[in-house]
C-alpha cells in the first residue's frame, strides 16, 4: 500500500513541471517603468512643498500629504512598487518615454516647484502647460494631481479614446496616479 502512494508522489511530483511549463508565465509587458520610477521619485522628493495645498484641497487621487523627510521616503517606496505596471500610455509607442523625455518632463515638475507659492502655473517658466485653460491651476495642482497637464509630461497618460471626452483639468482628479500604477 505505501509503495502506490510513494509511486503516487513520484508521478504528481514528475508531472508539476511539465504542467508549469504549459501555463502562462508571471511576465510583464509593462512600459516606461523607469520612467515611472524616476517621475513618481521627483514629485514625492517636491510634494512637501505643497503639503499646505495638499492639506486645504484634498483629494483622493495624487498623491498623499507628504511633509517630512520621511514621508518622502516612504512616497517613493511606495511609488517604487507601484510602477511595475509602468506608464499608463504604453499603446502607442512615439509615447513610450525616452531618456530624455522623463528627464524634460522632470525638469518641468522642478519648474512648477519653484512657482509653488504662486496662484497659477501661468508665466512658470519651464513648466508650460499642453493647453490654454491648464493655465489657470496651481502649481501644486500639478504636482500633486495632474502632472500630466505639463507638456513635458504629457506622455504619462493615455490619450482618450475618439469617443470619450478628454479628462477635465479643473476635476482635481489625476490620470497621472493611474499611470503610476494606483
Amino acid at each position: 500500500m505505501w509503495r502506490w502512494a510513494r509511486g503516487l508522489a513520484v508521478i504528481a511530483l514528475g508531472g508539476a513541471p511539465a504542467l508549469a511549463a504549459g501555463l502562462p508565465g508571471c511576465g510583464t509587458d509593462a512600459v516606461g517603468v523607469d520612467a515611472c520610477r524616476q517621475i513618481e521619485s521627483v514629485r514625492c522628493e517636491l510634494a512637501p512643498a505643497c503639503a499646505a495645498y495638499a492639506k486645504a484641497s484634498p483629494s483622493g487621487d495624487g498623491l498623499p500629504v507628504v511633509e517630512s523627510p520621511n514621508d518622502v521616503t516612504r512616497c517613493q517606496e511606495f511609488y517604487r512598487d507601484q510602477c511595475l505596471n509602468g506608464i499608463e500610455n504604453a499603446s502607442d509607442p512615439a509615447h513610450i518615454p525616452s531618456k530624455r523625455g522623463t528627464d524634460a518632463c522632470i525638469a518641468a515638475l522642478r519648474a512648477a516647484a519653484g512657482c509653488a507659492t504662486t496662484p497659477t502655473i501661468a508665466g512658470c517658466q519651464g513648466a508650460d502647460v499642453s493647453a490654454p485653460d491648464d493655465a489657470s491651476l496651481a502649481p501644486c495642482q500639478v504636482i500633486l494631481y495632474q502632472p500630466e497637464v505639463l507638456a513635458a509630461c504629457a506622455f504619462v497618460v493615455a490619450p482618450p479614446d475618439a469617443g470619450e471626452p478628454a479628462v477635465d483639468a479643473s476635476d482635481g482628479g489625476s490620470e497621472a496616479s493611474d499611470a503610476a500604477g494606483e
